[in-house]
């Protein structure tokens, strides 16, 4: 079934989706809260200007797509200042949706 909104069907938009879910539940080491919330906020950030880029024309989508990206380039960055287990995970599902947004916003 196709979603209501065409983001929904975007493989980029749900491997950002697992990103963000799995950044969610992860537990970070004491003393590093700030790198959670930021954490949080970056993945939620590729997430959300994912979906407004799509329902977005011309430069305003690749203008939303390249912030994305950069988001992605953001959380990434936040594991290596940690030791999770997780982390190789979220960075190579970043790096995913760096690659696809990058195509995209070509």
């Amino acid at each position: 079934m196709r979603g209501a909104f065409p983001y929904e069907d975007m493989d980029v938009f749900k491997v950002a989706v697992d990103a963000a879910r799995r950044v969610r539940h992860l537990q970070f080491p004491r003393g590093c809260s700030a790198l959670r919330d930021q954490a949080v906020r970056s993945s939620q950030s590729v997430v959300l200007n994912i979906a407004e880029g799509r329902l977005r024309t011309g430069q305003a989508r690749r203008h939303h797509y390249e912030i994305a990206q950069g988001s992605a380039g953001e959380l990434s960055a936040v594991f290596y200042l940690i030791d999770c287990a997780d982390g190789p995970v979220i960075q190579e599902l970043c790096r995913r949706v760096s690659v696809m947004l990058r195509k995209l916003a070509a």
